[in-house]
């Protein structure tokens, strides 16, 4: 692609610069871009080859680039690096949020007032804090990737005022008393023992439900009276492909998250009712394993379809399950995820130190300033799981 220059007029110091950007698709004929540049005939002649250069990369042109083009862009570029999860949520977050109220404007006339008040509408409309922090992590790294291409100079959206964290476990409300949800647990206990048993480990440790599905024979240490949580199930979006033939989504098994240069995942002391509850799940799936003629090794999961325990479960299937019962409570409010504060909120309540919660419950980082100045006590976590055990069980 070249490009030209002419002084206009001459011995003015003003050149105008032209560049070819391509063919409309309409009309068939070339398209030009024209500017005016003021300075000497070398400083012009480089200005020109910066224009070419920056009209050629991926065929953009940065004085009319749109910031729906850029998100393409970038999602297109990262998105092979990014963990199905990550990449189904970004996609989300740019396709609902994002291009509606940002992308129609051009990346070099975004200010940061234009943030601010994006940030404020999605506050407005009732989405939560730590949400919209993250579509906010989502326009940043999306603007420096184009800082880093030299479409912009700077990128506007870090100096935007920021979204606050979300909400940390003490401030959760309107979880309901411990008691009707030990009511509920018992219910489904007795209708479905295998599911019974499931919520009742999930609120006894406050795993996600991909951690719960992603949960191995080799997870419990009997002796040591351990539960180790090191491994999820997610389920990315259905290609294309997978829509049209109507198949499901492929499971997809990975570390859980950690804090940067710890050991993924973490280890709950539970009580001797906990162990008993994973004992009798366990039992039942060595049962119904002996009865299809096959055995359950020690990477079978400990809830699974498949009699040898091979393939973990949808976590969707958790939230189903659990939709189906809490409809027939009065907690019909409650969602599965809400057991997993319920512990956090209870631990709190104990004294519990907000560091060892923070690793009992698997954040990657303590979202308050109280991760600043408490450093988890050695010993706590165990200490910690053993009280919140002793509450939910009543002993």
């Amino acid at each position: 692609m070249a490009g030209t220059m002419r002084e206009k007029p001459p011995g003015s110091g003003k050149w105008e610069l032209r560049i070819s950007v391509g063919r409309d698709p309409k009309s068939g004929k070339y398209k030009q871009r024209s500017l005016t540049f003021v300075g000497s005939e070398a400083k012009a002649s480089k200005e020109l080859a910066r224009l070419v250069t920056e009209t050629e990369q991926n065929g953009k042109n940065p004085s009319t680039l749109k910031f729906s083009a850029l998100l393409d862009d970038w999602q297109s570029v990262r998105g092979p690096k990014w963990s199905p999860l990550t990449r189904d949520t970004n996609e989300t977050i740019v396709r609902v949020h994002i291009e509606p109220g940002l992308g129609h404007k051009q990346i070099r006339s975004l200010r940061a007032e234009d943030f601010d008040r994006f940030y404020s509408s999605l506050s407005n409309g009732g989405l939560s804090e730590s949400y919209i922090q993250r579509i906010h992590s989502v326009c940043s790294s999306a603007l420096g990737y184009a800082v880093k291409r030299e479409w912009i100079a700077r990128n506007v959206a870090s100096l935007a005022e920021r979204p606050k964290d979300g909400p940390t476990l003490r401030d959760n409300r309107d979880l309901p008393e411990l008691e009707p949800v030990r009511t509920l647990l018992e219910n489904i206990t007795l209708a479905e023992p295998e599911w019974g048993r499931l919520f009742w480990v999930s609120l006894a440790t406050g795993a996600r439900r991909g951690e719960m599905a992603g949960l191995q024979v080799r997870s419990v240490d009997k002796n040591a009276s351990t539960l180790r949580i090191e491994r999820q199930v997610v389920v990315p979006k259905r290609t294309k492909e997978q829509r049209a033939k109507k198949e499901e989504a492929r499971r997809v098994v990975k570390n859980v998250k950690s804090r940067k240069g710890s050991r993924p995942g973490r280890t709950w002391l539970v009580s001797p009712e906990v162990m008993a509850i994973l004992n009798a799940q366990m039992e039942f799936m060595r049962v119904r394993a002996k009865e299809a003629g096959c055995s359950l090794g020690s990477s079978a999961y400990v809830w699974s379809d498949e009699a040898d325990g091979a393939i973990p479960l949808r976590p969707d299937a958790l939230t189903k399950r659990w939709a189906k019962y809490r409809k027939k409570t009065g907690l019909e409010s409650l969602r599965l995820h809400d057991l997993r504060h319920l512990t956090g909120t209870h631990l709190n309540g104990l004294g519990v130190d907000p560091a060892t919660i923070s690793y009992l419950l698997g954040h990657s980082r303590n979202t308050t300033t109280m991760d600043i100045y408490v450093d988890r006590v050695i010993g706590a976590d165990a200490s910690a799981s053993q009280a919140w055990s002793k509450r939910l069980h009543g002993s």
